[in-house]
């Protein structure tokens, strides 16, 4: 009851939180800074107040703050931009039908989301779900990252395709191609590296006991590609284009997929059929966003961009083969696999002409030069 009335305190602050308000007017600078201080400031506490497993209640409160925080500091700032009010003078009609669709889109992701580690626990006890949460921990921290590069640009997709017109057409194309691009180029070297790296990072997240996570997160890894690649063509292109029902119907089918899936399989595979239903019913959403957002946006030069990242990501295998020689520790043998592997990986993509990698070239080249 403790943990339940804590953790509910978030429902109520992230409506206070009106996070959309700094979406709408692009604020990511403010919204970067506030949810690093409040992340830090967790992460102090935990250190400071959890000591053993009977702290669970404070833990729940900690984590609370993190989100409670920054919503309360979103609402008194929001002054800045708008009066934010109750009030009954609106046409309840004309919103409650998308909120009733963009709710149901929720819920279904939410059962495929839960449904891997709910069943985990009834069919193969707490030892599977331990292993399975370590590599689910690095696909949502992942997955939140890339989704952001998403995020940030729906409402210019919006503004630009509510102007109408062949140029805004023109234009949109454009904006999409540019966010598809920098997606890919950040999304194939994370997969690869995630793959190469895997045995360190459940090492240093938890311990030689939970090496068995070593293949769902290898498996979540690929999924994560999809996942985004799905983000995309839903958050980016069929939102933008008013398809939030098609988004229903594809979140649906999905659910069920995976659910049904995890059904057959993880009484067999326990946490690795997990994550392969996982791979699966990703594909699946982004191979049916994309086959109905095509309609609307057609982004060119997609598999010349997959070639040159595919090609920049292959020296990544050698750096952590090079370093894995070396016989470092395994905290300085990871760190300095990633950061060599980032190096060398923009210096290839720079060479091939990656417009997206260019483009970050530049932009440090020019504040060098300031």
């Amino acid at each position: 009851r403790e943990l339940l009335l804590i953790l509910s305190l978030e429902i109520i602050f992230k409506t206070i939180g009106v996070d959309w308000i700094y979406s709408i007017y692009e604020d990511y600078i403010y919204i970067t800074v506030r949810s690093i201080i409040f992340q830090v400031l967790s992460l102090l506490l935990l250190f400071l107040l959890v000591h053993k497993k009977e702290d669970y209640v404070i833990y729940a409160g900690i984590t609370v703050f993190a989100s409670v925080g920054a919503n309360i500091l979103n609402y008194l700032r929001s002054k800045k931009y708008c009066k934010v009010h109750l009030t009954w003078n609106f046409d309840w009609k004309k919103h409650l039908k998308p909120i009733l669709v963009f709710f149901a889109t929720t819920l279904a992701t939410t059962i495929y989301v839960s449904s891997d580690t709910t069943m985990l626990g009834l069919f193969c006890g707490d030892y599977s779900v331990g292993i399975y949460s370590v590599a689910v921990k690095v696909y949502n921290i992942v997955k939140t990252i890339m989704a952001s590069t998403v995020i940030v640009a729906i409402p210019r997709m919006v503004s630009i395709a509510s102007k109408k017109g062949r140029q805004s057409l023109v234009e949109l194309n454009a904006t999409a191609k540019e966010i598809f691009d920098t997606i890919l180029t950040v999304l194939i070297p994370a997969l690869v590296g995630i793959v190469v790296l895997a045995p360190n990072i459940v090492r240093i997240l938890a311990d030689e006991s939970y090496i068995a996570a070593v293949l769902p997160l290898r498996m979540l890894a690929i999924a994560l590609v999809f996942c985004i690649i799905a983000y995309f063509w839903a958050q980016g292109i069929l939102y933008t284009f008013g398809q939030e029902k098609r988004v229903l119907i594809g979140t649906s089918i999905s659910a069920v997929i995976n659910v049904g899936l995890n059904l057959i399989l993880i009484p067999f595979w326990a946490q690795n059929a997990a994550a392969f239903t996982t791979v699966i019913s990703e594909g699946f959403t982004a191979a049916y966003f994309y086959f109905f957002g095509r309609k609307y946006m057609k982004i060119k030069g997609l598999p010349v961009t997959v070639a040159k990242v595919c090609i920049g990501s292959c020296p990544i295998l050698v750096v952590a083969e090079l370093v894995n020689i070396m016989s470092l520790s395994m905290l300085i043998g990871t760190f300095l696999t990633i950061i060599v592997s980032v190096i060398a990986y923009f210096m290839i993509e720079i060479m091939l002409k990656n417009e997206a990698a260019y483009s970050v070239y530049k932009m440090i080249k020019t504040k060098i030069i300031k």
